[in-house]
């Protein structure tokens, strides 16, 4: 009679582990294919792209989302200046930078 227990837990241990398994399985097959757009989409973005992206760009517009989401001096571009007609349009920075600034300074005590 004990063996009869023993052997209907060891099936359903059995059972649970393989159900796990599956269930990473499934996940990481969740992940691959995120992985998978993501990687399409880049390509697109790089195989469709028109313009070019000057390097200061990397520096400049995160440099005007910083100075008013960490309240740091910073040296605005004349793109962004807003007394002056702006150039170019805040929204995409605040999108692209201001989102992840926003967030650090959410969970970050001291940003």
């Amino acid at each position: 009679m004990a063996s009869g227990h023993t052997a209907e837990a060891s099936d359903a241990a059995a059972a649970a582990a393989a159900a796990a398994a599956a269930a990473a399985r499934e996940e990481e097959d969740q992940r691959t294919v995120v992985m998978m757009l993501l990687v399409a989409v880049r390509l697109m973005a790089v195989l469709m792209a028109t313009g070019y992206i000057h390097p200061d760009e990397y520096f400049q517009s995160p440099e005007v989302v910083a100075g008013e989401v960490f309240g740091i001096h910073t040296q605005r571009a004349w793109e962004f200046d807003p007394s002056d007609a702006p150039a170019r349009s805040i929204v995409p920075t605040y999108v692209i930078s201001g989102l992840p600034m926003l967030l650090t300074s959410f969970f970050v005590p001291g940003t």
